[in-house]
């Protein structure tokens, strides 16, 4: 019994004893430092800076470069009428005190405008597919978020005082393309 007794008093002794230090509690360096001579000085910018530990929260971040590169493509094909707007949804990196230590992008959404002379199906997705072939000439590549490939796209459409809206993923929509939907038959693909 007395063995037992003292390998769990081993065990408890040797949790006390801190990752990389000593059984004195003494923390041995992990990485040499050179220390400066004696005669020099550090530069005040030259304070060691950490990275602090933060806490991650979803936001949005409004794109306007990537809103100019759409619009560029979208008014170089004669559709100045549609209004685009871009933005990265990813996560902040808030530090403890609130504030902001990085955002890290996930996928980049659009956020689609365009007035019609109706809101037909048949209109509405012939005007889908006019855009999406405008939103192809820009390299899913180029924009913020490794998801980008199957972000959203939230189309709104209006015509006098009435408005449709709805909301699909990049992949949705190519899908509905590629198996031949045009017109009507493409907007009741993608509108619920």
């Amino acid at each position: 019994m007395s063995k037992w007794i003292l390998m769990i008093l081993l065990f408890a002794l040797a949790a006390c004893v801190p990752a990389g230090g000593t059984p004195d509690g003494l923390v041995e360096p992990t990485q040499a430092v050179a220390s400066p001579s004696p005669s020099a000085e550090l530069p005040v910018e030259a304070t060691e800076t950490t990275a602090q530990p933060c806490g991650y929260q979803w936001t949005y971040q409004s794109l306007p470069e990537v809103d100019s590169q759409f619009r560029q493509a979208l008014d170089a094909v004669g559709m100045d009428a549609v209004k685009v707007r871009a933005e990265a949804f990813g996560e902040n990196c808030v530090n403890a005190d609130g504030s902001v230590q990085r955002f890290v992008p996930m996928q980049t959404d659009l956020y689609l405008q365009a007035g019609l002379a109706d809101l037909s199906p048949e209109t509405i997705g012939n005007q889908v597919e006019q855009i999406i072939a405008v939103l192809q000439q820009i390299p899913i590549e180029t924009l913020p978020g490794p998801g980008s490939a199957s972000a959203y796209l939230s189309f709104e459409f209006t015509a006098g005082q009435q408005s449709i809206r709805f909301r699909v993923q990049r992949p949705q929509v190519m899908a509905a393309l590629q198996a031949g939907k045009h017109g009507a038959n493409l907007y009741n693909a993608l509108a619920p």
